[in-house]
């Protein structure tokens, strides 16, 4: 049996290293492809979720709801619509994680099946909007990654999003610089925060 000298040993593992430092970000960038595409699947179960909410609420959108155990403080969040036990749209906390997008949980590290990160388009959260006023429910914003701010409680979520800027925080594209949203005839895309911004008729309840 032949013995390998030192040099030759030294090569295998040069050789090695060479590869592991070319497979490594292909497989990092594989799983951040995987997770864009997580959160865009989620948006649109998101989207389903609503549409059988609105189907059997007169064409409503989701609207605010009050939390029952807090309403002293009239603290009112669209998801409470999928998060409370007493609701018929109830989701459990497995269910919830389609509120909530991989990349930016792996960004802060988040580990609970609940926590969203996911805000629906702020002039549709008025109780009033109905699907069947949207002219273009096609170019119509509902769902998107959320808002992201710093409270005293650490990073926390807003439950609506607009086309507005922001005090105290941000609105996330942590998808190469891009924001996934599904719009209110059920298509998702993930588009810059230049075009967003500049066209107003995305968000506008017409």
């Amino acid at each position: 049996m032949k013995k390998f000298t030192l040099i030759e040993i030294m090569i295998a593992l040069a050789i090695i290293g060479i590869l592991q430092s070319l497979l490594i970000p292909a497989l990092s960038n594989a799983r951040k492809k995987s997770r864009d595409a997580v959160c865009q699947s989620r948006l649109k179960q998101l989207y389903d979720v609503s549409m059988m909410y609105s189907l059997e609420n007169d064409n409503y959108f989701v609207y605010n709801a009050i939390y029952p155990a807090d309403r002293a403080n009239q603290r009112i969040y669209w998801f409470y619509v999928f998060t409370q036990s007493d609701r018929p749209y109830y989701l459990n906390d497995k269910q919830q994680e389609i509120m909530s997008c991989p990349v930016i949980n792996s960004i802060y590290n988040v580990t609970s099946n609940n926590y969203r990160t996911t805000g629906m388009n702020s002039k549709l959260i008025t109780g009033t909007a109905k699907i069947t006023k949207i002219s273009n429910p096609a170019h119509k914003i509902i769902y998107g990654d959320g808002y992201s701010h710093t409270n005293a409680s650490g990073k926390s979520y807003s439950n609506a999003i607009n086309y507005t800027s922001r005090a105290g925080g941000e609105e996330d594209y942590i998808h190469d610089g891009k924001k996934n949203v599904v719009h209110v005839d059920g298509h998702v895309e993930s588009n810059t925060k230049s075009y967003l911004v500049s066209d107003q008729d995305l968000w506008d309840y017409n």
